[in-house]
């Protein structure tokens, strides 16, 4: 740092020396420029600056709060689809218990419709007419 701190001394040494030089406007030209600023554009320049390096000192910790708020919202996507995933589900478990009276009832009947089935009668069913009944059918098997 200091090091740093002594050229930039021996650079504006050289440019006051040398005015004319490319290194003297190249050093003096924003120094004249600096001259005629104003207190107030001077305060905003200064309060930029310190905003600037405010950002650029606080931007690991931007960053991580980014990143925070990004796990954040796929923590509430997660807990949002757990919740309406047990929602579905509680609405199915109403819907069975709502609905076993019902099944019971019908049971009942099926049941008692069967008691009282009527009787049939000795006549056998005739096969369709498409069957075969030499077997044929089987010839190719």
């Amino acid at each position: 740092m200091m090091l740093a701190l002594e050229l930039l001394g021996l650079l504006m040494i050289g440019a006051v020396l040398a005015p004319k030089s490319a290194l003297g406007r190249w050093i003096l030209e924003p120094t004249r420029r600096l001259a005629g600023l104003t207190p107030r554009k001077a305060l905003i320049a200064a309060l930029s600056a310190l905003l600037l390096l405010a950002v650029v000192f606080a931007a690991p910790e931007m960053l991580a709060l980014f990143g925070l708020a990004d796990l954040s919202m796929f923590m509430d996507v997660l807990a949002l689809s757990l919740l309406l995933s047990a929602g579905a589900r509680l609405v199915a478990a109403r819907d069975a218990v709502v609905q076993a009276p019902r099944r019971v009832a019908q049971w009942v009947r099926v049941a008692r419709r069967g008691r009282h089935r009527r009787v049939r009668t000795g006549r056998r069913l005739r096969p369709p007419s498409s069957d075969d009944t030499d077997g044929a059918a089987w010839a190719f098997a």
